[in-house]
């Protein structure tokens, strides 16, 4: 098994914003042949139920029997993963008052267009909303209604999951985001406005929804992502950086 640690930025090293991002395959699983159990090196130590995880791009939904968080270490997911299935399980540190997790709610699909939040958001605040595993646009696919609220903008299909996360900026936590929207056809190179640098943040990359994964589906560089992906236009991409402890251990 092959793993890209990127730079090691010891002089930034902190317990703060991003603890993790630890990418393995379906057969990576401690339980293969099944491919249900995964653990998770850094654990987290944080309350369960604030995990993303995502396979293949999309994020799990843990009330709706996607999988179980046993411990802080450990994902059992309900389904047998296929071999080649792309997991990546992300930690990030809870809010210190300079960023970082505030909460990961899962509000019951079907209810109409208003979500209601546990926690209450600002504008030092970044709400990232999920709809059946992709990730959703704001002022696109649905707005902001403080100070604990979201409408979407149009009724998810039945039977849909919506899951939703806040995480506050700070010199630990979120630093930016970028979106942009209706691009041409990828392999192409998206420069960004702000200056890249990961030996402080990782890079978190979705095309369409769709967590993309670094090394197979783009490169990062100082000016932007170079996505090598083939996909046809238009397409959807938002660019997030958020402050790391560890690097981002992508597969190779």
């Amino acid at each position: 098994m092959s793993r890209y640690y990127g730079p090691s930025g010891a002089g930034e090293l902190q317990q703060y914003g991003l603890r993790f991002l630890y990418e393995q395959l379906g057969h990576e699983a401690i339980d293969s042949p099944n491919n249900q159990i995964y653990r998770i090196p850094d654990g987290y130590n944080a309350p369960l139920g604030l995990l993303w995880l995502f396979r293949n791009g999309l994020i799990q939904d843990i009330t709706t029997g996607d999988y179980a968080e046993n411990d802080d270490r450990t994902v059992i997911f309900t389904p047998n993963l296929a071999a080649m299935d792309r997991i990546k399980a992300i930690g990030i540190v809870d809010d210190r008052d300079y960023g970082g997790m505030l909460c990961v709610d899962r509000p019951p699909g079907n209810v109409g267009l208003l979500y209601t939040l546990t926690q209450n958001y600002n504008a030092g605040f970044e709400l990232f909303v999920w709809q059946n595993g992709l990730k959703l646009i704001e002022t696109s696919h649905y707005t902001l209604n403080p100070p604990n609220q979201f409408s979407l903008l149009a009724l998810p299909p039945p039977g849909s999951t919506i899951v939703a996360s806040i995480v506050t900026q700070g010199n630990e936590g979120m630093q930016w985001r970028e979106t942009y929207t209706g691009m041409g056809a990828f392999p192409a190179m998206v420069p960004t406005v702000a200056t890249i640098d990961k030996h402080k943040d990782e890079i978190l990359v979705f095309i369409n929804g769709q967590l993309q994964a670094e090394n197979f589906d783009y490169e990062v560089l100082s000016t932007g992502i170079n996505v090598t992906r083939a996909i046809v236009g238009p397409n959807d991409i938002e660019i997030i950086a958020i402050k790391a402890c560890h690097p981002g251990q992508w597969r190779t």
